[in-house]
């Protein structure tokens, strides 16, 4: 087995495809899983391994902890020598500009066609993150005859609530009558989109663990997350509060991206539910959709 390992993990580290491989494009492909039942061969049988390899073209948006990748590249943020955000050419962005993503190689190559895999034995397709609507899971949580508790909080004894006001004011947190967290942001803001995207991001990672609570339903098996109710505008000239600014006010594909970060972090499935009044809903992994 040690042979085996050896093989597919030199050094202990994925390696890609060098070149094309079963139809695959180079750098597309990573022994991701070597298993097998017995350790040794017993009584003359052969030991039967399993190889897991996952195929990650160009394209395809996975998370590696708080790491963005594109295909098997990380996603690196352009940066001036001083860290502020820059673009391709490493010069500051204008404010209000998204910051660029540059890819940079981080795993080793090898010729995949010169190793001995075995057989192919199966093989499938994942498929991408689910969406769904609030009325549907409203329906299964009635179906199921058990609405309330969310198992995979942690039993803190203090689980505030929190709200992002986006306002024409100074950066500021206190706490409401209520005893929620309000942390306002600054319409102003420098890549104002990115900035929201992180706190809500966090947020809902502090949801998850039981550090913080924001409005939700579920039960046991399923909890509806509604982080468009965490995020407020309050930059209208006659005072008036704005709801459902979530798609409006994070980057494109931001719930995408949150809800695989959040399945590399946590054993949970995600899926999202858009729209004005939408969120995600978690699941425990071992829970079928």
């Amino acid at each position: 087995m040690k042979d085996i390992w050896t093989r597919f993990f030199p050094n202990g580290r994925y390696v890609l495809n060098r070149a094309e491989w079963k139809g695959k494009e180079p750098r597309s492909c990573a022994v991701t899983r070597v298993s097998s039942q017995s350790k040794q061969v017993v009584d003359g049988k052969p030991m039967i391994v399993e190889i897991e390899v996952t195929y990650r073209p160009k394209g395809e948006i996975n998370f590696v902890g708080k790491t963005r990748y594109d295909g098997w590249q990380a996603m690196v943020p352009s940066r001036t020598k001083s860290g502020e955000f820059a673009d391709a050419e490493g010069k500051p962005l204008p404010d209000g500009a998204s910051p660029i993503f540059l890819p940079k190689d981080v795993y080793d190559d090898v010729e995949y066609n010169d190793l001995d895999f075995g057989e192919l034995v199966h093989e499938h397709e994942e498929g991408g993150i689910q969406r769904t609507t609030s009325e549907a899971v409203f329906e299964e949580l009635k179906a199921s005859g058990r609405i309330g508790g969310v198992a995979f909080l942690a039993a803190r004894r203090s689980r505030p609530s929190r709200k992002l006001l986006v306002a024409n004011a100074e950066a500021d947190t206190g706490v409401d009558g209520f005893g929620t967290i309000v942390e306002v942001v600054p319409a102003a803001t420098v890549q104002l989109k990115h900035v929201l995207s992180q706190k809500l991001t966090a947020i809902m990672s502090d949801f998850i663990e039981g550090r913080c609570t924001i409005k939700n339903i579920g039960n046991e098996q399923m909890t509806l997350a509604m982080l468009s109710d965490v995020l407020v505008d309050c930059t209208s000239p006659n005072g008036q509060s704005r709801f459902g600014v979530l798609a409006e006010f994070t980057e494109p594909n931001f719930m995408e991206d949150l809800a695989k970060h959040l399945m590399s972090a946590y054993e949970l499935d995600v899926s999202i539910v858009p729209g004005e009044d939408g969120g995600l809903v978690l699941r425990h992994s071992s829970e079928k959709r």
